[in-house]
């Protein structure tokens, strides 16, 4: 179910509006209802349908006239509207049937007339038990809903569940029925909804949704296995549209937005209101109800605007609580727009170093993060890092945070080993602060966890995992946040070691309770849905390849489709479809997830480079090994450049390449062998980094014994020596050898004759400097190299320069004369 997807239908002609119900988006123009609350008579639908898609709580909600496009011709009460105007929400509507004989839990959203206040409709969360077999086979066309909570009857006689009619109901987040009406008999209590199975078959809605929606509707059976297995025995929490809770810690840490006016700026507020909302805010928090905290740190803005004016510390502090809580209900984009809003204001009306503008800034860093610009992330947050420690004010948190963002931004930017090294150096000043058992220090201790899996430490990520696990089950409870995030991350890594039963067992439990204490759209919650998919992958296939497209959907509603997490979701679904239906079936989605993660990462990513990977072992599937062989080829130069040869993935590869270059040459095009795997990726990954996988690492030296101008290592008996053959390279020769790098214009002999490309020749780029593995080409990584030597070579020459001139010009003034007095000069 997507909030964002729920409409309010009203209806009625050129008088006014007669009727409000409810709907829901099912493709950008066709929203589907109920056909009672569109007609006026029987096949006589009202002149003026208006339509708002999107919750009334959200910032975006497009307001549009509608028609009637279909009306089931089995006199069912169900209708689709077609939309004058598109209406574009990320992600598809998934169709299910219930079947089974144990009662599965269903939700909705709808407007009901009962909660219509001050002119404005509000929305209710329809949630309850369906029971077994309603509406299946052998029974009534009907689903009986027993809803667990309901409005109190009206008094004046009309149904207080009026303006739901209309509403989609869902379960395991496939849309199974549509609301119809209510059983007045039962108190509110009981709603009756048409099953999709009855008219989800009819050609003309069929053709409705190729034409203007998301094509044919596959219908999924629905067992309460899964979705139930908490047995009730925890509260149903709607948690909103997940996100990445990347440096997730940084809000458990961070009680400067939490403790009243953070920066000094004086607390209470001295509103008898506004402190009270500031207590409530307090203990939402402590709740973790993230949605509830985001509404009152709102209640809380609009207050003290209204009180103190918008540049008062007192209001940019409430702004500060609402942006946070934005973001960390499951809105990033929002919570970066109001953030950037934010520092500006605070810039003005306090400076650059009163602590709420330096918070500002830092918040900055984090939601950019949680879009998935980790690149721009890591600057910002080393922007923080510089200010702190330079401006003589450093604040010891704010300081710890920005050295935390950045390392973890820096991993996600593909530089895992160094990531968890620097997380490793600072845990034990998140300790020093925060305390040993502070839920902070237990955050930090799960993302170190997670960082040292990453770096290619498994085991280790597993060990220290189940030493915090009853530490944090003692401290805080066994459902809690941090407590299940604790358990979800050592399903994965038991996984990641070869256990992927014990996995499986763990990540299913997990999955229940984090579904039913925070909602389906959790972060925690997909976590541990993908955990459990990938556990399960080598036993039940199609089973897991479903949990990896309701994670891929999931993903892409709410961060969008060009977010890292998204893509990698994506890059699952697309391998579990390739090994289940086939590969033809994945590719054009492997394409597609190759192509972004490129834009996105960069070519020489770990993502990258495994989806790369994925995609050439589809095309060698499908007997298309030329093209196979060309990625892989690929990805091989990349994994020696900066693994080494001698790196088990490097050697993995090689033998893989090996392989198809055996069947490229017997024409045996079958594929490739038994043992060969596509790479499933997650929140985890093995890839390593730089300062754990280079190997014969020699400093450039920049002694004084040569100067840039001197030339002792060009020709020796005629021929010119490469730069690297003889020891250490030394920084004023790169510089003097790249003086004498030939450079040209030149095209590629295939490409247009308006195409100029400028650069020397790799030949002499060998010859001179001695770099790289191939004599045809020149490695980026070496071009980047030379280069910045060369630049620091420069830097030194003007720095001596400037020396020298300073001393200069030192030796003339104390040679020169006194120059006279003005008023000592003497006539002209």
């Amino acid at each position: 179910m997507d909030r964002r997807r729920l409409a309010l239908i009203r209806s009625g002609d050129a008088d006014g509006f007669r009727r409000v119900g409810t709907g829901y988006l099912i493709g950008p123009r066709l929203v589907l209802t109920t056909r009672h609350v569109v007609e006026e008579s029987k096949g006589m639908p009202w002149a003026q349908i208006d339509v708002r898609v999107g919750h009334p709580q959200d910032p975006d909600v497009h307001r549009c006239m509608a028609s009637v496009r279909w009306t089931n011709p089995e006199e069912r009460d169900v209708a689709l509207l077609l939309l004058d105007d598109e209406v574009v929400v990320p992600g598809m509507v998934r169709w299910g049937r219930p079947i089974g004989n144990t009662p599965l839990s269903y939700e909705g959203l709808g407007y009901p007339s009962a909660t219509f206040r001050d002119g404005q409709h509000k929305v209710e969360h329809l949630r309850g038990k369906l029971p077994p077999q309603a509406g299946g086979v052998g029974a009534q066309d009907l689903y009986v809903l027993d809803q667990e909570s309901a409005p109190d009857m009206r008094g004046d006689g009309e149904q207080a569940w009026s303006g739901a009619s209309g509403s989609a109901v869902f379960c395991q987040d496939h849309l199974v029925g549509v609301v119809i009406h209510d059983d007045h008999a039962f108190a509110n209590r009981r709603l009756h909804a048409c099953p999709a199975r009855t008219f989800t078959d009819d050609p003309a809605f069929t053709e409705l949704l190729q034409r203007f929606g998301d094509g044919p509707i596959g219908l999924v059976d629905i067992t309460a296995e899964e979705a139930d297995s908490a047995g009730g025995s925890y509260p149903s929490i709607d948690g909103g549209p997940g996100y990445v809770w990347m440096g997730s810690w940084d809000g458990a840490a961070d009680i400067l937005t939490q403790s009243g006016v953070p920066g000094g700026h004086g607390a209470p507020f001295g509103d008898a209101r506004l402190d009270s909302l500031a207590e409530s805010l307090s203990r939402a928090v402590d709740a973790l109800e993230t949605d509830l905290a985001r509404n009152i740190a709102e209640r809380l803005t609009l207050r003290a605007v209204h009180l103190f004016g918008e540049g008062d510390p007192r209001t940019l502090t409430a702004r500060h609580s609402l942006a946070f809580w934005t973001g960390h209900s499951g809105r990033p984009i929002p919570a970066l727009r109001l953030t950037e809003e934010l520092y500006e204001d605070c810039l003005e009306s306090l400076g650059a170093r009163d602590l709420l503008t330096r918070l500002a800034y830092l918040r900055l860093a984090l939601w950019t993060g949680y879009i998935g610009d980790w690149h721009e992330a890591r600057r910002l947050y080393g922007v923080v890092v510089h200010q702190e420690r330079n401006g003589g004010d450093a604040d010891d948190r704010l300081l710890l945070l920005a050295k935390w963002g950045r390392a973890r931004a820096l991993g996600r930017s593909g530089a895992r080993a160094h990531a968890y090294e620097e997380l490793d150096e600072l845990l034990p000043e998140v300790i020093g602060i925060y305390g040993e058992h502070h839920p902070a220090t237990f955050g930090a201790r799960i993302a170190h966890a997670w960082a040292a899996g990453r770096a290619g430490e498994s085991g280790r990520a597993l060990g220290l995992l189940t030493a915090l696990a009853e530490q944090v089950k003692e401290w805080l409870s066994e459902i809690h946040w941090i407590t299940l995030h604790v358990t979800v991350s050592q399903a994965h890594w038991l996984w990641r070691t070869g256990r992927a039963e014990e996995a499986l067992v763990i990540a299913k439990d997990a999955r229940a309770k984090a579904s039913a204490l925070f909602g389906m759209y959790d972060p925690l919650t997909l976590l541990a849905l993908e955990t459990q998919a990938i556990a399960l992958w080598g036993e039940e296939p199609d089973k897991a390849t479903e949990y990896f497209r309701q994670v891929a959907d999931f993903r892409e509603r709410s961060l969008g489709a060009m977010h890292p997490e998204t893509l990698t979701a994506q890059s699952n679904l697309a391998v579990a479809r390739a090994v289940t239906e086939g590969a033809l079936m994945a590719l054009a989605l492997l394409q597609k997830v190759v192509a972004g993660t490129k834009q996105v990462l960069g070519t020489d990513h770990p993502e990258t480079l495994r989806t790369v990977e994925n995609l050439a072992y589809a095309y060698s599937s499908l007997g298309r090994t030329p093209p196979a062989l060309i990625l892989l080829r690929d990805v091989h130069d990349v994994l020696r450049r900066t693994l080494g040869p001698a790196h088990e993935e490097t050697a993995r590869l090689a033998a893989t390449l090996k392989v198809l270059e055996e069947q490229l040459i017997s024409e045996d095009n079958d594929g490739l062998p038994s043992y060969y795997h596509y790479n499933l990726g997650s929140e985890g990954g093995g890839a390593a980094s730089d300062r754990q996988l280079k190997g014969q690492i020699v400093p450039v030296e920049w002694g004084s014994q040569r100067s840039v101008g001197e030339d002792d290592s060009g020709d020796r008996d005629g021929q010119r020596v490469p730069l690297t053959s003889s020891g250490p390279v030394h920084g004023p020769d790169v510089l003097r050898v790249l003086a004498d790098l030939p450079v040209s214009t030149w095209r590629y002999t295939e490409e247009d004759e308006e195409i100029t490309h400028l650069g020397p020749m790799a030949q002499d780029w060998h010859a001179l400097f001695g770099l790289g593995s191939d004599r045809r080409r020149i490695d980026m990584v070496d071009a980047n190299g030379v280069a910045m030597v060369a630049i620091q070579a420069l830097v030194r020459m003007v720095r001596d320069m400037e020396a020298k001139i300073t001393t200069l010009e030192h030796r003339i003034a104390e040679l020169s004369p006194d120059t006279p007095p003005d008023d000592c000069a003497p006539d002209s």
